[in-house]
């Protein structure tokens, strides 16, 4: 009786049931970034031929690994806040996400992070300034904008980050870093915002 109920659970011939989230998933359960195509396979349990009729190889499973990641992103609402609180809080978790993700950096350069994810992340941001009362040009260069600042802090940090591993310890010196880094970020959007005030002002 064992005996049949084991080959039963162990029968042949049928095929694992798969997509193209499932792999994408299975990615991001193994870590997302230094992964393999086989690591992947054999998560899955099937064999890495069959991945490659899902995905073209393992540049593109890294890009749709960060998408998700950045379509999962928990970003913030505007809640009647004024609009200066809002980006800012976009800003924060856009640059966090991207240091968490370094290849979200070079996707989001080279053109974003897919069609899908993309237009989600823009259309959420604009909505809320849309209802703060600025117009949808004005909306959409500020997404732009803050997209731009958020690479910008979230390079130097990575290139802080770099060298502090390069010199293997921690020190005064990296604490001097990291307060770089911070102050850094924060001219960054400090800067961008006095520019979307005074083209407001512009504007009225």
């Amino acid at each position: 009786m064992q005996t049949e109920k084991k080959q039963s659970s162990n029968s042949v011939g049928r095929p694992r049931s798969i997509s193209r989230q499932k792999i994408i998933d299975a990615a991001l359960c193994l870590g997302g970034d230094k992964i393999t195509m086989k690591q992947v396979a054999d998560e899955l349990g099937v064999g890495i031929a069959t991945l490659y009729k899902y995905v073209a190889n393992k540049d593109e499973l890294q890009q749709l690994v960060v998408g998700q990641l950045l379509a999962n992103l928990s970003l913030p609402k505007r809640r009647g806040r004024h609009r200066r609180e809002y980006i800012r809080d976009f800003y924060q978790s856009l640059c966090q996400a991207m240091i968490r993700q370094p290849k979200a950096i070079r996707q989001l350069m080279e053109g974003g992070f897919g069609v899908e994810t993309s237009q989600k992340l823009k259309s959420d941001f604009t909505q809320e300034i849309l209802n703060s009362g600025m117009s949808s040009e004005m909306a959409a260069q500020i997404y732009v904008a803050v997209c731009q600042a958020s690479i910008g802090a979230a390079v130097t940090e990575l290139e802080l980050e770099a060298q502090r591993q390069r010199r293997r310890k921690i020190s005064n010196n990296d604490s001097s870093n990291q307060i770089i880094a911070e102050n850094t970020g924060n001219f960054l959007i400090d800067a961008l915002l006095e520019k979307i005030d005074s083209s407001i002002e512009l504007y009225v």
